[in-house]
């Protein structure tokens, strides 16, 4: 005794077909359909600090300190900068204030030289203010050491546990 008698519809070439038609090859057989799945790249700009500079301040030599900074953008090209927008609202954009070292409050004074900054450890500094400085231009993914250093004057009174900061901005456009 012979078993049923499947036909399969995938391979009777008589029988017209669409798009939408599925396969049906018989008992215990797989049928496939195809998807597509497709994506479109979306706008991103982004920025990410992944340290904050820590400087130990002292009169032997400039005090210096590095942070990474990554650019990630689907935009073909964009530039990176660099700013001190006077956060503090001390009245001196570029130069470190003293301030409390619990609750940042300011106390009063700034040292007399402006913070420096170089990017990818170049010998070439520059002095931070608030007027926007070109850190570098890219395109998609990058990043950037940015190295920073604080001379004291010779007769500038910093003592021991005195803090000092000012936060710098970074703003990238493309």
């Amino acid at each position: 005794m012979e078993g049923p008698v499947w036909r399969n519809r995938c391979l009777d070439r008589s029988r017209p077909r669409s798009g939408l038609d599925s396969c049906s090859r018989g008992r215990g057989d797989t049928s496939n359909a195809d998807s597509t799945v497709s994506g479109l790249g979306g706008p991103e700009l982004s920025l990410a600090v992944a340290t904050p500079a820590a400087l130990t301040l002292t009169h032997a030599a400039p005090a210096t300190s590095t942070s990474l900074v990554t650019v990630t953008s689907t935009s073909p090209s964009w530039t990176l900068s660099i700013s001190d927008d006077d956060a503090s609202g001390s009245g001196t954009p570029g130069y470190m204030d003293n301030v409390d070292c619990v609750t940042h409050a300011l106390l009063g004074g700034s040292l007399s030289n402006a913070l420096e900054w170089s990017n990818n450890g170049g010998s070439t500094y520059n002095a931070l203010s608030s007027t926007p400085a070109t850190v570098k231009a890219g395109s998609l993914i990058d990043t950037q050491t940015v190295t920073y250093r604080q001379s004291l004057g010779a007769s500038e009174a910093v003592g021991a546990g005195d803090c000092y900061e000012l936060t710098t901005t970074y703003t990238v456009t493309g």
